[in-house]
Order: C-alpha cells, then sequence, then structure tokens
C-alpha cells in the first residue's frame, strides 16, 4: 500500500518518538520485514512506529495487513498488543552473552542506553554493579591477574542485582574484561 494512503490514529495511545530512531537503524540493517496492520478504512492499528520509521527512510509504500475488524476490537487490539510487548522481560543471564558475541557492541547502543558498550559494563539504569570506580581503581589489578594466572577467583565476581526481579547473579570480572561467558 503506498504510505501516503496509511493513516496514523489519531488517538494513538502509545508515545513512540523515543523508539523511532531504533526502529530506522534496525530496518536499515535488516530490511522491512514486518507489516503495518490496518483496518478497512487504512487506519494504523499496530505499527505506529514503523509508519513513522518509513517515512523517515522516504518509503513510498508500506507492507500491510488489512485486518476486518469492528472498530471497538480494533481499538482494543491497540491497546493489547501494546501492552503484552511490556509484559516481557530480557533475561540477562542470557543476554549479556549474546550481545558480547558481536563485533562492534557500540551499534546495538541505540537499541540497549542501559549498557555501557566500550567497556561491556552493565549501566547502572538496569543492573546494579559494584560503583564505577571500584571497577577502574581494581581495573589494573583484575588485568594482571587476568594475565598471570588466566583464572577466576571468587573476589572477582561482581554480584549483579536486577532491579524488576530482584534475582542476583555473578559476573566474573574475568568474564567483563574478556568477554567470556
Amino acid at each position: 500500500m503506498n504510505l501516503s494512503e496509511i493513516i496514523p490514529y489519531w488517538r494513538n495511545p502509545r508515545k513512540n518518538e523515543n523508539a523511532v530512531d531504533a526502529v530506522v537503524k534496525s530496518i536499515e540493517r535488516f530490511g522491512y520485514n514486518s507489516p503495518i496492520v490496518v483496518d478497512n478504512e487504512n487506519v494504523i492499528i499496530i505499527g505506529h512506529t514503523r509508519y513513522k520509521a518509513l517515512k523517515i527512510l522516504n518509503y513510498k509504500k508500506a507492507q500491510v495487513v488489512i485486518l476486518d475488524i469492528d472498530p471497538k476490537l480494533a481499538k482494543e487490539y491497540r491497546i493489547i498488543d501494546n501492552k503484552t510487548q511490556e509484559l516481557a522481560k530480557w533475561d540477562m543471564e542470557n543476554l549479556i552473552p549474546e550481545l558480547r558475541e558481536f563485533d562492534g557492541l557500540g551499534e546495538f547502543e541505540i537499541f540497549f542506553p542501559e549498557f555501557k558498550f566500550d567497556s561491556l559494563e552493565i549501566g547502572e539504569s538496569n543492573l546494579n554493579l559494584v560503583s564505577q570506580d571500584d571497577i577502574d581503581d581494581s581495573e589494573k589489578k583484575d588485568k594482571d591477574n587476568i594475565e598471570s594466572s588466566n583464572t577466576n577467583t571468587l573476589s572477582d565476581y561482581v554480584d549483579v542485582i536486577c532491579p524488576e526481579c530482584g534475582k542476583g547473579y555473578k559476573l566474573s570480572r574475568y568474564q567483563i574484561l574478556t568477554n567470556q561467558n
């Protein structure tokens, strides 16, 4: 469908401006692969952020699914689809090793502003670590320990606590500095 024919829902309850740049980057990197869902009058039910990103990228057409749905159900679907995304949480124990496997982690910064990708440390806004000063002060000692023994001791571990679920993790400084799991 021509992008000019798609109509944003006038009362979209989702403030998505902060996500548009990330979606632009995603489309640039992976292509446009997820359609916008519209009703019979071409009003967006799902996909306002993609719509804005496609406009920024100067797309003329968009993949769409036209959903023949009662207007009241369309309103419910619009809200429920967005809310279900909020209910999912990241499994930090699995996410961090996945992110470490990529070269140039900085390209993910826009998607995960809570991480300090230049040093592979977990930002305080997402997880609580020892203070940055503690890490800076002990970095040389840790590097020396790593180079001399290539092993971990219990004191080399940093306690990490997820602020959302309260679950505790231990990450070794060796793992952080050498990007190993």
